[in-house]
């Protein structure tokens, strides 16, 4: 869809549904066949944007040697769905010179791609994201700051838990993945911000 707060909703949808404990109602696609991989590697310059999107989607599920390079390739692509299906593959395929570059995506325009950002940084967990999670706590779009929350949470520690602290005086009384947050890093906090 082209509204990014469509885009916003369908990821925060999705994120619900992952937290919602059913076991049936997200699962992980299976790796692509060997075929799909051939034909991947084709149409990651593709023309269309959705079809380098879905080729690098399918690549970041493999074990492909070769695919860390591509994924750091489709950072720099014009569309949004490139960027964000590249930051959620280099998850599984991290390459050091990245980070740099994750961390400026915070910033991108597209919620969609501030999104994948702040859940690869706390996937990767450095202590260098944590200036651009602060920052992205204020973000326009709730799943955004959800996932900025969550990141933080993993990296841990004092800085983060009065930064989380902070943000619970200002969000909506009762985010559950806020309070997640906090409760997962001080069983203490709760009291003060319920």
């Amino acid at each position: 869809d082209p509204e990014p707060v469509v885009r916003a909703a369908i990821a925060e949808a999705f994120e619900l549904l992952s937290r919602s404990g059913d076991d049936g109602a997200v699962q992980p696609l299976p790796p692509p066949s060997a075929q799909r991989l051939h034909d991947c590697y084709g149409l990651v310059s593709h023309d269309d944007a959705a079809v380098r999107a879905s080729a690098l989607a399918d690549l970041a599920r493999s074990r492909e040697p070769g695919v860390a390079s591509l994924l750091v390739a489709g950072l720099e692509d014009p569309s949004h769905k490139v960027r964000a299906r590249s930051v959620e593959g280099l998850c599984s395929h991290p390459v050091g010179s990245t980070l740099k570059r994750l961390l400026e995506l915070m910033e991108d325009e597209e919620p969609e791609v501030r999104l994948a950002c702040a859940r690869a940084l706390g996937v990767l967990g450095s202590g260098a994201a944590f200036t651009p999670l602060v920052l992205a706590l204020a973000d326009d779009f709730q799943v955004v700051r959800e996932a900025s929350a969550a990141a933080l949470a993993r990296l841990g520690g004092d800085r983060v838990v009065d930064e989380l602290r902070a943000a619970a005086r200002s969000w909506v009384p009762g985010s559950a993945c806020l309070l997640e947050a906090l409760e997962s890093l001080d069983l203490g906090v709760m009291t003060e911000v319920t």
